[in-house]
């Protein structure tokens, strides 16, 4: 995390943890690590028509749910900028997949009279999940803290 970030005072200050090591990272491979998530997304909607049809939809939402708790760990384990990456472009993959065929699920499982309502629902409640993301406050502690002694 570059000094440049507007994250860095409130993690240097709640964290106060190891963070030396992600301090001096330029802003144009910290624009490469969220530039990463977008590709591995875009990727992953190339690749959903041939895994829906080879595998069944739950199958390919629990694999992009294995794809996230993979990436995350190794986020929160690495040192290096390579495996940063790495795990970046798997998240997106992993997210990609997760949001194509949650919607194509419900809507296969939803008996034809909900269907309409059961669709509107899982968007309406993705919009809203996203916008108290968003505009959430106070800030969440990073999670260094979490894991620390």
């Amino acid at each position: 995390m570059g000094k440049n970030s507007l994250a860095y005072p409130v993690f240097s200050q709640t964290c106060r943890a190891d963070i030396e090591v992600w301090q001096n990272i330029a802003p144009g491979p910290q624009q490469i690590i969220s530039s990463f998530m977008v590709l591995g997304a875009f990727l992953a909607g190339f690749c959903t028509g041939p895994m829906g049809s080879v595998l069944a939809r739950r199958w390919c939402i629990l694999i992009g749910v294995v794809l996230l708790v993979a990436s995350v760990t190794v986020m929160v384990v690495t040192t290096s900028i390579g495996a940063l990456y790495f795990s970046r472009l798997l998240m997106g993959y992993g997210n990609g997949l997760v949001m194509a065929f949650t919607m194509v699920y419900v809507s296969e499982i939803a008996p034809s009279n909900l269907r309409g309502l059961s669709y509107g629902l899982t968007s309406g409640w993705i919009t809203i999940g996203q916008a108290v993301g968003i505009v959430r406050s106070p800030p969440r502690p990073p999670i260094c803290c979490v894991f620390r002694h």
